[in-house]
């Protein structure tokens, strides 16, 4: 018999458990990975793309554990993929999902599994996936998209002061102009830099002046992600060809490993601020760091949605939010660029280092003594304080992962 020791002091690479849903009568394929499991189960998005891959959501899968154990959350990181094409009509979509929501339903039941939107996975796609997990879902009333836009927009701002680049001269391309990228380009407009470059799947667009977020918002909304195709105070370039805009910032917020090698090679700004979940390949990272271009380690940037959300579904306002992303989350990052100058390695592989200390501790709140009964009856049974209490240890909890971060 052959034994495996699992090393629990350090992050691993390979998950938990991969589960294939192959239901053809449905036209449903697709997979589920558990990377980690903590005291409170695992939570991670659904991606519904027609070319979604297994490695690609067990990716995704490792990168949420990378954030909870930043934010020092008990839950593990996971991520679920379902193969459709992006012309599904309504009515066979909402059958897929319900039919999704069917397999997966004891893990969502029991709490073990929290499913949430991703890439081309709506509010109204979770509702049919718990629909068919017997599960009601409460719609809520904040897009998670603006939090993780937040802590992408705070991060941008501390590499502006790094680099020291005056806010007028900061030139910034976006790739992936969705809902967060939207509230992004917003956020940099405000704050006196410019946005010189835009791309979605249709194509790019870019004014090395600066685009008027207000005109191509309001193209976005007249015509779709066919506004790119339309014309307007900008160039249109291809879609693969925004990175070679002369920008400062290049923030990719698209599919995994969108930031090639090849495209590495050929890039020339200065920075890069991922709002995407893993979006450089190992090759490319590797060759930014060579030619000097930081790259932020994504699982510390776009921890905004995870955080945002859960402090927003307890009552949490908008202002205290924004103030401790900008404040406390702005400072966290400030301090892993000054480490990473300091010690001359990647802010990256720093941020590795500082997750897999709460590692531990994200396993050990799980993989307890008890039985797995008494787990699962503890998972059914967890009685919440109120919510006043909730939130205010939640800030708490939050301000001291953000504070004890890249200290030395």
């Amino acid at each position: 018999m052959n034994e495996q020791i699992i090393d629990y002091s350090k992050i691993p690479d390979a998950p938990l458990f991969v589960c294939e849903i192959n239901d053809p009568q449905y036209n449903l394929f697709g997979w589920l990975v558990i990377h980690t499991v903590g005291a409170r189960g695992c939570c991670g998005g659904v991606r519904i793309y027609p070319d979604v891959t297994k490695r690609e959501i067990e990716l995704l899968a490792k990168g949420m554990t990378y954030k909870y154990c930043i934010c020092k959350y008990a839950l593990g990181g996971a991520k679920a993929g379902i193969r459709m094409s992006l012309d599904t009509d309504k009515r066979k979509r909402s059958a897929i999902l319900q039919r999704f929501g069917q397999h997966i339903a004891p893990l969502i039941r029991y709490r073990i599994y929290h499913p949430w939107t991703d890439m081309n996975c709506s509010i109204e796609d979770m509702a049919c996936i718990y629909k068919g997990a017997q599960k009601t879902m409460k719609v809520p009333p904040y897009d998670s998209a603006y939090f993780t836009a937040l802590t992408t927009f705070s991060a941008l701002l501390a590499m502006r002061d790094q680099l020291a680049i005056p806010a007028a001269q900061c030139k910034v391309t976006i790739e992936g102009f969705g809902k967060v990228g939207q509230y992004l380009a917003m956020e940099i407009v405000k704050s006196g830099s410019k946005v010189i470059g835009l791309s979605n799947l249709h194509g790019a667009v870019f004014n090395s002046d600066g685009l008027d977020t207000d005109s191509v918002i309001e193209a976005k909304r007249e015509f779709g992600d066919a506004w790119v195709r339309q014309k307007g105070c900008w160039a249109q370039i291809p879609a693969d060809q925004l990175h070679l805009l002369n920008m400062d910032i290049h923030i990719p917020c698209a599919r995994t490993h969108s930031l090639t090698a090849e495209k590495a090679n050929q890039i020339t700004c200065k920075a890069v601020v991922p709002a995407a979940n893993g979006p450089c390949s190992d090759e490319a990272k590797g060759i930014l760091f060579s030619k000097g271009v930081t790259l932020l380690p994504y699982f510390v940037v776009n921890i905004g949605g995870i955080i945002g959300s859960g402090l927003a579904a307890l009552g949490a306002k908008d202002f205290q939010v924004r103030d401790l992303f900008l404040t406390e989350h702005f400072q966290m990052i400030s301090r892993l660029l000054q480490l990473s100058e300091q010690k001359q390695v990647s802010p990256v592989f720093l941020a590795k280092t500082e997750a897999d200390k709460f590692y531990p501790t994200l396993v050990g709140s799980f993989f307890k003594t008890e039985t797995k009964s008494k787990l699962l009856k503890k998972l059914r049974t967890f009685v919440m304080p109120s919510q006043k209490q909730l939130l205010k240890e939640k800030f708490a909890t939050i301000k001291d992962a953000f504070n004890s971060r890249f200290l030395s």
